[in-house]
């Protein structure tokens, strides 16, 4: 094996993963600043209001309707599509990008690359294009709402409109689609940059003209096989480290969309669901449970993440007291009942209101007694940091890496069945070649 194989074995993967991360992240942020449609408007004595302009054709029909309006409609209307035509090409260019990821891959295999100047640009692209448009259809109507649709991922938050305000409620929703869209392009970047290796670099390779002849073929070169897969154990823990990293650069967002989590299995708590057996007993709380755990470690890791941003602020006081609060639940004889109190769910609803900015300026307040944040004085009260168990640290890694192990062994025969299929049909293979057991 060559210094080069073995550098291109053990880092296309991650590196694939990373650049289709980038271009992914890149078109969200691009449309994280194209959703701020906030206008500011001048009332009667001078006084000045942020308005949010509704995205629907009946908003938009019935503004034309009036005749006096008209031309403000047209002025929405037209705003409205030049950021649409604006996100169009944002995707367009991340679509391309990714594309080019998949093309250096395979010219690191000796694969010839088509020329763009010839065949234009490929369909994909346009069909990212028209993704992107949709997109910020989407984003901006969850935004002004925060109704999830169907076939989006973005967290049913619709409790907050009877918390806060239309403009702060605005705000806080684009943080949390934001962080949502976030961790998704890291999970699509970790798996297309596998997709993309395991598709180029399986393939039959061509040699290519100097300075590139001869490159390392990997499918026919089984000494880097090994390595790939480190390559892929890698990939996962780059994906781990981003979305750990955006959890950290949103902390509030990575609070509410735990929240969210839970609550909406609480709600599908009514249905029929099948219990599974854990740690070898049978728990009725079932998946809540560890939903609602995961909400505690959130609301106490974003406390961290405030105090560390202001030194010392009470939100952070509330939001550790209440991780404290959720966690003596799931450790008392109270959830042994499978049921979790109202009181419960109106907390977290409460907390994530303090985090967006609550209407009601008292509720803060009320919350932090709710928990027991502070003593008579004012002084917040002591919680004892949460302790790592590296038993269950340990316990969690081992799970990961076996079946992140097991699906890209799986991925990798996959591949490998795909090819030899499709060499099959062009008759570019006989069977007689086929490494079969007898």
């Amino acid at each position: 094996m060559h210094t080069r194989g073995v550098l291109i074995a053990l880092l296309v993967t991650p590196v694939a993963a990373v650049l289709t991360f980038v271009s992914a992240a890149s078109c969200v942020l691009a449309l994280y600043g194209l959703t701020n449609v906030l206008q500011s408007r001048t009332l009667p004595g001078e006084v000045t209001a942020r308005i949010i302009p509704r995205w629907s054709a009946r908003a938009w029909w019935s503004t034309w309707r009036s005749k006096g309006r008209r031309k403000n409609c047209a002025a929405a209307l037209l705003g409205a599509a030049s950021r649409i035509a604006a996100a169009a090409f944002v995707w367009y260019l991340g679509t391309a990008s990714v594309v080019a990821v998949g093309w250096e891959v395979g010219r690191l295999n000796g694969e010839k690359i088509p020329d763009p100047t010839v065949g234009g640009p490929p369909l994909i692209a346009f069909l990212g294009a028209v993704w992107g448009g949709a997109f910020l259809l989407h984003a901006v109507r969850y935004m002004t709402s925060g109704k999830a649709q169907k076939f989006w991922t973005s967290p049913e938050l619709t409790f907050l409109a009877d918390r806060v305000g239309a403009v702060n409620r605005f705000d806080f929703l684009r943080k949390v689609w934001l962080y949502t869209w976030l961790r998704w392009s890291a999970k699509a970047g970790m798996y297309l940059g596998l997709v993309i290796t395991l598709s180029r670099l399986s393939g039959p390779s061509e040699p290519i003209s100097a300075p590139r002849a001869n490159p390392p073929r990997f499918a026919v070169e089984g000494g880097y096989g090994v390595l790939f897969l480190v390559g892929v154990a890698l990939t996962f823990a780059v994906g781990g480290l981003l979305r750990q990293a955006i959890a950290i650069a949103l902390p509030t967002a990575h609070a509410a969309v735990a929240v969210e989590r839970f609550l909406a299995a609480e709600n599908r708590e009514g249905r029929s669901e099948r219990t599974k057996r854990r740690a070898g007993i049978i728990d009725r709380l079932g998946k809540r449970r560890v939903l609602l755990a995961r909400a505690a470690r959130a609301m106490n890791a974003s406390a961290a993440r405030i105090d560390l941003a202001f030194g010392q602020h009470p939100v952070a006081s509330i939001l550790r007291a209440c991780g404290g609060r959720l966690q003596a639940f799931l450790a008392g004889t109270r959830s042994l009942t499978g049921a979790c109190p109202e009181e419960v769910n109106i907390l977290l609803k409460d907390v994530v209101a303090v985090l967006a900015g609550p209407a009601d300026p008292r509720l803060p307040a009320a919350v932090a007694q709710a928990v027991g944040a502070f003593d008579q004085d004012g002084v917040p009260v002591q919680h004892a940091a949460p302790k790592r168990h590296w038993i269950s640290l340990a316990a969690r890694t081992a799970d990961a890496v076996d079946r992140y192990s097991r699906l890209a062994a799986s991925l990798w025969l996959l591949c490998y069945f795909a090819v030899a299929i499709t060499l099959l049909l062009l008759g570019s293979l006989s069977l007689t070649k086929l490494p079969l057991q007898k």
